[in-house]
């Protein structure tokens, strides 16, 4: 589906530290999991991250006259700043999903809401 396809693109073009050949036949690249509404969770949650975090790094340059002491949330923020980072966050959380695919598939199926507050 669509929602797969961009999963791969994202991760891929996010991931460029070498690793081991997954599903996907891309170098550090995890196979998406095989439920949209996961996919979409995982990809919306770590997008608006990116997004929101961005806005919050900019105001803190702008607040901070001198470069900014590292911080809890300078650090939170370079977790879904850098690609590499998020790459690999991301393919925790999809392992995490992957174990707990009832989430997911099947009869006990969350919603995507709640998906996301998984995950965060």
């Amino acid at each position: 589906s669509s929602v797969l396809a961009a999963a791969a693109s994202i991760t891929s073009r996010s991931a460029r530290s070498p690793g081991k050949l997954c599903a996907t036949g891309r170098l550090g690249v995890q196979a998406p999991l095989d439920s949209v509404l996961a996919e979409r969770a995982l990809l919306d949650f770590y997008e608006q991250q990116r997004v929101r975090n961005e806005r919050e790094r900019a105001r803190l340059l702008k607040t901070t006259n001198a470069s900014p002491q590292p911080s809890a949330r300078w650090n939170r923020q370079e977790l879904y700043l850098d690609g590499q980072r998020r790459a690999r966050a991301l393919a925790a959380s999809r392992r995490h999903l992957a174990r707990h695919s009832a989430w997911w598939r099947g009869r006990e199926t969350v919603s995507e809401a709640a998906l996301r507050e998984i995950i965060a």
